[in-house]
């Protein structure tokens, strides 16, 4: 498979709207949107329904990448009013992820889940199918707090970032290089309350250029300039 570079699923502004600008179909679910907009640009506001294990979530309409071809992509959120009785995802993932922190789906993911961490800080989680990694960040999670979650992947590693700062890096227990895998934000509310996160934008590039759709560097020479133009911007 091979990923078309660049491409952003956005908040287009002024609307509770979220498009793709790229090739990759954006698929979206939640009880409500609505339109915000800060400092940093618009937003989509997603609140679930109030009701146990109801989610909310925004992600590629299918899988997009594999680790063979080095992905990198960027996603800016900002957390909810609440972070109490949630599980919050972000990144990769063969399938879409549930509040069974056990599983052993394919993954590569920044997490906050208030029943299985406790403590509020983000948790870098990888697993090969077979071995789930997890590792506690020193990174804090807040409520009403903006977040740009870097996930950076490799064949044999997966490197993590939130708000520029490497986090954790796993060199076991990653997806295998050939699995497709949809990237998103997934969130759950793990009681009978209406929770939310508001969503700004999924940027993706790839470092292996010579791999994207069978083409090689000379195909795509704006690719090295532009691939990673949308997170340089932050």
């Amino acid at each position: 498979m091979g990923l078309e570079v660049p491409f952003r699923i956005l908040a287009f502004p002024g609307t509770a709207r979220i498009v793709s600008d790229g090739p990759i179909a954006a698929s979206v679910h939640a009880a409500s949107l609505a339109s915000q907009a800060d400092a940093n640009g618009p937003h989509v506001l997603l609140t679930t329904d109030a009701l146990t294990r109801r989610g909310a979530r925004v992600e590629t309409a299918d899988p997009v990448v594999s680790t063979q071809i080095s992905p990198e992509l960027a996603f800016r959120l900002t957390t909810g009013a609440s972070i109490a009785n949630v599980s919050l995802h972000v990144g990769l993932f063969r399938a879409r992820p549930t509040d069974d922190t056990a599983s052993l789906l394919e993954r590569a993911e920044l997490r906050y889940d208030t029943t299985a961490d406790g403590t509020a800080f983000w948790r870098a989680i990888s697993s090969d199918g077979a071995t789930l990694e997890s590792t506690t960040t020193t990174a804090a999670i807040a409520a009403a707090t903006e977040y740009v979650a870097r996930i950076v992947a490799a064949s044999a590693s997966v490197a993590f970032y939130l708000n520029g700062v490497l986090v954790a890096t796993h060199s076991s227990n990653v997806p295998t290089p050939t699995t497709g895998l949809r990237a998103g934000v997934y969130l759950l509310t793990l009681a009978d309350s209406a929770r939310s996160f508001a969503f700004g934008h999924l940027a993706a590039g790839a470092l292996d250029h010579g791999q994207l759709a069978g083409l090689g560097d000379d195909d795509h020479p704006r690719y090295a300039d532009k691939a990673f133009a949308y997170f340089l911007a932050g």
